[in-house]
């Protein structure tokens, strides 16, 4: 005869089911996902049935619906959160969320919460709430797979697996000795055909994490001319940035007429640029023509220098970015 199951136990074992707040596309697929395809009994909180995706909900095998204008402290009892597994407050209403969660934390303290908030930076101080929380954005985690259609790119997918991080990419973004099986498709949409590692029909391979950063959606390109142009549009595409390509300009032309025309070499023109570009040229009148006007011209470059580098300062202190836009 197996010994009694202590009340805390007892509740623990009769928690068999889950708990959805939401009724649009969102609650409808998570619903979905949780009867269809992992066979879970799951309660529906809900405004309506017979909006949005209230019907599709009802005709869902497992699914219990519950109409509230609000996951109050009533609808979650009538739920049976008491022992749930997990809550899953979908709603699109951050603020609502949060105190269906605090109501759900008072009736079942050791409940698994998942919370949709739109805004990220409120989610992270909303997960310090509570011991066992998930919080998810949409948008967030749509994001990726939006820019990875537009792209022409997988879809960013990762999970964990026996102390492993596995990945989909493409058989050619992947070395060979990562590659765990090829990923065809199947004719059931939901599972993909798995095909041997070596096989080079399957474009798509299902691959270990090497450790190394990478972007998923960005295929390894080397444009070394278009990412130069793109540094100098970044560098010199502003009024301040053209204004210091016009200083370095004359500085240039400046070290040419000392070498060219002057016949310094190379390391005493680079001195000699420097020095008057510093306000320190030595003037004499029997000075070759062209030393002359590197002179002229590199001292007068200094002096514009020191005034052009501290409207930069005091413009990215104001604005916040060096091409940032003038405040009145």
């Amino acid at each position: 005869m197996s010994p009694a199951l202590s009340p805390a136990r007892r509740q623990r074992a009769r928690r068999d089911h889950l708990v959805v707040c939401g009724g649009d596309a969102l609650a409808f697929r998570m619903v979905e996902e949780l009867t269809v395809r992992y066979g879970e009994r799951v309660t529906v909180i809900l405004r309506s049935a017979s909006r949005s995706h209230g019907p599709q909900l009802t005709a869902l095998p497992g699914v219990r619906v519950i109409e509230r204008p609000e996951a109050d402290r009533a609808a979650l009892l009538e739920a049976d959160l008491g022992s749930a597994r997990g809550l899953a407050l979908l709603d699109q209403d951050d603020l609502g969320n949060f105190h269906a969660a605090l109501r759900a934390q008072e009736i079942n303290p050791d409940l698994r919460l998942v919370i949709a908030i739109f805004n990220t930076g409120v989610g992270e101080r909303i997960r310090t709430f509570f011991a066992d929380c998930a919080v998810l954005s949409e948008s967030a985690m749509s994001a990726p797979a939006f820019v990875a259609a537009a792209l022409g790119e997988p879809a960013p997918s990762h999970v964990r697996l026996s102390g492993r991080t596995l990945y989909v990419a493409r058989r050619d973004d992947v070395s060979a000795e990562h590659i765990v099986c090829g990923l065809a498709a199947s004719a059931d949409a939901g599972e993909p055909d798995l095909r041997p590692p070596a096989e080079a029909t399957a474009g798509l391979v299902l691959a270990v994490a090497d450790g190394t950063p990478r972007n998923p959606l960005e295929r390894q390109r080397r444009r070394p001319l278009s990412a130069a142009l793109r540094l100098g549009r970044t560098l010199f595409g502003h009024r301040i940035g053209a204004a210091f390509a016009v200083v370095i300009a004359v500085l240039v032309i400046g070290f040419v007429l000392l070498t060219a025309v002057s016949h310094f070499s190379a390391p005493n023109a680079l001195y000699l640029t420097l020095l008057d570009a510093a306000g320190t040229a030595v003037t004499s009148p029997r000075l070759p023509a062209a030393e002359k006007m590197a002179q002229f011209l590199l001292t007068f470059d200094g002096l514009a220098f020191l005034p052009l580098l501290t409207a930069a300062i005091v413009g990215a202190r104001l604005t916040g970015s060096v091409a940032g836009a003038d405040r009145p």
